[in-house]
């Protein structure tokens, strides 16, 4: 707890997190190793860390599509297995409709070592931008994109 009160989190996703090739249209690839900041008490990948990666790549999947970061209305995950400490983790994120106001995404990740579905998850976002940032977006929608990506 201390960390969280001092203003810092136990784990950065982001820092773990590696692409795998470049992003397609409206599909990401990434991968990460496992470890110990997102073990879980039988130092597997916790539950809230597979959860934040299906958050964090659905969302680059749906910028990699021209779409807007949006906020979150709904997220889940089924957990399907375990993996051990220092394991590969692939972790591939799918735009299934990227609509005027909503985006539907999927996310499956899968153990390294064997290629067993670990989780999926889908992610629904509310993707409509502010309205100062509307007139950017309709002129160019790649270069939005690519500003808010950094």
């Amino acid at each position: 707890l201390s960390l969280l009160r001092g203003g810092k989190t136990p784990y950065d996703l982001a820092a773990f997190l590696e692409a795998e090739g470049s992003p397609d249209d409206g599909k990401v690839v990434l991968s990460l190793t496992l470890e110990p900041a997102l073990h879980n008490f039988l130092r597997s990948m916790h539950g809230g860390a597979i959860a934040s990666a299906v958050d964090v790549s659905t969302t680059l999947a749906i910028v990699s599509a021209g779409g807007f970061p949006g906020v979150s209305t709904s997220l889940g995950v089924s957990y399907l297995a375990g993996c051990g400490p220092g394991e590969k983790i692939r972790i591939e994120a799918t735009v299934l409709k990227l609509g005027a106001t909503l985006a539907y995404t999927e996310c499956r990740l899968f153990r390294g070592s064997d290629g067993a579905l670990m989780a999926r998850g889908w992610h629904v976002k509310h993707v409509v931008p502010p309205l100062p940032l509307s007139p950017l977006l309709s002129l160019r929608p790649a270069l939005a994109a690519r500003l808010l990506a950094h």
